[in-house]
């Protein structure tokens, strides 16, 4: 699925191909990225292949970054020790290196891990120092500095451009990434939306989560909550954060399924409607008069149903998506078959608190 995120999806293409060409451009980088970006691997593996498509004389390596004395590791690993011999401590490390057109740092593009907290400031000093010495007409090295999660403040630095992951990505790549994922699956199309939907709504930018999510299908469908414990190893946490997972799962039931309620209720009117007027005027439970049928909500449906002719089936069916509409209204979720049971019109085992008597005017 990497290959999807990385190569189909328009946010993280432009990411990586903006990176590539400021490396071309002999500029700096530094690269903020979320402790959990999906595939770091391919991102490493696809700006290097596009760079040596561009470039075949240029080498790309890792640097494996110390807690400190950056610059002089530096000078240790690039510089031959002829070279080393003619840095002074009292000179910038990044000055040094910049001066120097004797070196192989000037053709390489150096990819740098293990930025933390501790040695980010000393490398942001040591770019700054780097870039701002090189000579004109020389072509310097190229640093992409990996810095991954929130370990210190954003730095503006001459000659080094900045890439923050979390500003360039947008859910709504998340959401086309589960959309084309699920397209893959040999399910039902209405399935395949929401598990789309829902998988991009509670996974958010862990399109890896949203990976997992969607190819798990009923698993992830049928119970949310315990499934994203179990992926992410932990608990939800009070009855807080079940509340807010629940309100999110609402809102996607709403805007999928809403609708085929509204379609039920209109069909049902349109095959009932002589049955229907003849009932009426009524009042409805807020003290309404209804005269005209296509005003007819499902409650008030229900209440006149001992007056329409209906077989066994089209009672079953009313009382499903009467009940469905009622769950959803009072910030209610439906479990997966009653879901199923308003997609296909195949009631699902009730699972409410109501008797069948039980009557809404709604």
């Amino acid at each position: 699925m990497e290959n999807i995120w990385w190569n189909r999806i328009s946010n993280p293409v432009l990411f990586i191909e903006d990176i590539v060409s400021t490396a071309l451009d002999r500029k700096g980088a530094v690269l903020y990225l979320p402790q959990d970006v999906p595939w770091y691997e391919e991102l490493f593996n696809l700006i290097w292949d596009k760079i040596r498509m561009e470039d075949g004389r240029g080498t790309f390596s890792t640097f494996e970054s110390p807690e400190a004395d950056i610059g002089k590791n530096l000078i240790w690993k690039f510089c031959k020790q002829e070279k080393r011999v003619c840095y002074r401590s009292t000179e910038s490390a990044g000055k040094f290196l910049a001066e120097s057109r004797d070196i192989v740092l000037n053709d390489q593009y150096l990819w740098v891990e293990g930025v933390t907290r501790k040695n980010y400031k000393e490398w942001v000093e040591f770019l700054k120092d780097y870039y701002k010495y090189i000579p004109e007409g020389q072509a310097p090295g190229v640093f992409l500095l990996i810095v991954r999660g929130e370990i210190g403040r954003r730095r503006v630095i001459r000659g080094v451009v900045s890439f923050d992951y979390s500003s360039r990505i947008q859910p709504f790549d998340s959401y086309i990434f589960c959309t084309m994922t699920a397209s893959q699956l040999k399910i039902p199309e209405w399935k395949q939306m929401y598990l789309a939907s829902l998988a991009a709504e509670l996974c958010g930018l862990d399109v890896e989560l949203c990976e997992a999510a969607v190819t798990a299908g009923d698993l992830f469908l049928e119970d949310p909550s315990a499934f994203l414990s179990r992926e992410k190893g932990e608990k939800i946490q009070g009855k807080g954060e079940e509340k807010e997972l629940g309100r999110r799962i609402w809102t996607i039931q709403i805007q999928q399924f809403y609708p085929l309620i509204e379609s039920f209720r209109s069909e049902f009117i349109h095959k009932h409607h002589e049955e229907i007027d003849r009932c009426l005027p009524v009042e409805n439970n807020k003290g309404d008069t209804i005269r005209d049928p296509e005003d007819v909500e499902i409650g008030l449906l229900r209440h006149l149903q001992g007056y329409l002719e209906l077989t066994a089936e089209e009672t079953m069916n009313l009382r499903m998506f009467w009940d469905a509409r009622n769950r959803l209204s009072h910030l209610g979720v439906l479990s997966l078959s009653e879901i199923e049971g308003l997609v296909c019109g195949i009631p699902a085992v009730y699972t409410g608190d109501l008797p069948l008597s039980s009557i809404d005017g709604e």
